[in-house]
């Protein structure tokens, strides 16, 4: 087992440091950020839409429609070409991202369309 704390990634010494990313495929790729600073530029991912956890901290993600408040146990959800930079409100944090190469879109749940119900659960 990896502890998140003992993951050293560019952005926990470097404001203007990446993520980790910690695996990848064709469709996606999943990071690690433990920024610990306000990035110092603003960025937009033109490859894919980006989905992240917020294991631990706290701030703001100022994108081109405005600021969103984040904080632990939240999800930041960044669309495609989308203009932002992450502002720390606090000295500590651990985010999960999962950058995809196709569209981000929520799982309906209607009868027979979830996983659990394909596979002949019906208690789900």
């Amino acid at each position: 087992m990896v502890q998140s704390s003992a993951l050293m990634t560019n952005d926990f010494n470097d404001p203007a440091g990446l993520p980790q990313r910690l695996f990848y495929n064709a469709d996606c790729a999943i990071w690690c950020s433990r920024r610990n600073a306000s990035m110092p530029y603003y960025r937009r991912n033109v490859d894919g839409d980006e989905c992240w956890l917020v294991h631990r901290g706290r701030g703001t993600v100022e994108t081109e429609f405005g600021p969103l408040a984040f904080e632990s146990g939240d999800y930041v959800v960044i669309p495609k070409s989308i203009t932002h930079r992450w502002v720390m409100a606090s000295t500590e944090s651990v985010l999960f991202g999962c950058e995809t190469i196709g569209e981000l879109s929520a799982l309906r749940r209607r009868m027979g369309t979830t996983p659990a119900a394909r596979m002949g659960n019906d208690h789900d």
